[in-house]
């Protein structure tokens, strides 16, 4: 897959909550190098919010992340539960999935 393309299959996958396909692709991102600090917060995040805090805990940071930011990151994911209580509503006649 070009690195170009990554951003792109990333958001798709966000879009579908497919966190198990976009935390593949941030994790191939990682193995190439971050090229956006972002993409290191969002796959530290996806991993807690998949369950998998050690995985974000053991995810080395990328220079120069401040110990802070991420410990921060971190507590909040390990803490947060997604509520499925507001699922925004298709208007009448457009399109649902």
């Amino acid at each position: 897959m070009p690195a170009e393309a990554s951003p792109d299959l990333i958001a798709g996958a966000l879009a579908r909550r497919d966190f198990p396909a976009a935390i593949q692709l941030l994790e191939t991102e990682k193995d190439r190098g971050f090229s956006n600090i972002n993409d290191f917060f969002l796959l530290t995040y996806l991993y807690c919010l998949n369950g998998s805090v050690e995985k974000a805990e053991a995810l080395p940071p990328p220079e120069p992340v401040q110990s802070k930011k991420i410990g921060l990151l971190i507590g909040f994911g390990a803490n947060y539960r997604p509520s499925l209580d507001f699922i925004p509503q298709a208007e009448s006649g457009s399109y649902q999935s």
